[in-house]
């Protein structure tokens, strides 16, 4: 795609900001390869692909972040019930 020089404010470190940068163009380097020459098209087909896989990352992190929830809870229920054959000194 054309390059653009652009101006931002904000406390993002460069190198972090030249990852995001690196990403986007590699979506918008796909749209290019599909024959989309309109850069608006491409823009938008990187932006869905890109929002698409937060969705997806978003999902699979609730799944872990559910399981964790319960392998938590059925760990502290275990402590309980052998705190409960315990007995006291």
């Amino acid at each position: 795609m054309g390059k653009q020089v652009l101006r931002l404010a904000t406390t993002a470190p460069d190198e972090h900001l030249l990852e995001l940068a690196a990403i986007v163009e590699e979506k918008l380097n796909l749209g290019a390869n599909s024959q989309r020459t309109n850069p608006v098209e491409a823009a938008l087909l990187a932006a869905l692909a890109l929002a698409d896989e937060l969705v997806a990352e978003r999902g699979r992190r609730l799944q872990v972040e559910q399981r964790s929830r319960e392998t938590v809870i059925a760990a502290i229920a275990r402590v309980d019930e052998a705190l409960l054959h315990v007995e006291a000194p």
